[in-house]
């Protein structure tokens, strides 16, 4: 039995792109949504492989990630929402980004299941300017390997082990043929 992979934002810019990936390797893969009610956000995943799980769930809801990353040998976290029509930065992208990413990495730890977890995140991720940025550290800071530790209360930090920073001089993503 091939390894299951969990998807969270599968049908996302990001993950859209992870998802055909493991779809093209025949990887069982669940993707999940925030909303089933529009399938524009997730149809073109089940054109190209009608066996995918499509799973709404919250990022907030700890108990729905739980329930989302069960069983998945591999979860890959690219759900976090961007958007340059925000009303509330914190509610609509700051919290689901920060507290979903906790959720995600502790539902990962509790499973049983999880043996490996990737994080993605867009270019908007690099400098908080776009379109907000960090009060404490200013406009003009550019985030790096430093800014980067992530840790639960009472856990080692989890660091970005690799980066792959995209630029005007680097594709926005590479065709699908090529291996991650």
């Amino acid at each position: 039995m091939k390894t299951t992979i969990a998807i969270i934002g599968g049908g996302g810019f990001l993950g859209s792109y992870v998802t055909q990936k493991f779809q093209a390797q025949k990887y069982p893969v669940r993707a999940s949504t925030r909303s089933k009610a529009h399938p524009s956000g997730y149809q073109h995943l089940l054109d190209i492989e009608p066996s995918t799980a499509i799973w709404e769930m919250d990022v907030l809801d700890q108990a729905a990630v739980g329930r989302f990353v069960q069983g998945s040998q591999i979860v890959v976290h690219c759900g976090t929402p961007f958007t340059f029509a925000v009303q509330d930065a914190v509610s609509e992208m700051i919290r689901p980004t920060v507290e979903g990413t906790r959720n995600v990495v502790k539902a990962c730890k509790e499973s049983g299941s999880v043996k490996k977890l990737i994080l993605i995140s867009s270019v908007a991720a690099i400098n908080g300017f776009v379109p907000f940025f960090d009060p404490d550290k200013g406009r003009e800071h550019v985030f790096t390997l430093a800014d980067e530790a992530v840790s639960l209360p009472g856990q080692p930090p989890i660091t970005r082990l690799n980066t792959r920073p995209i630029n005007g001089c680097n594709p926005l993503l590479p065709p699908i043929g090529t291996s991650f």
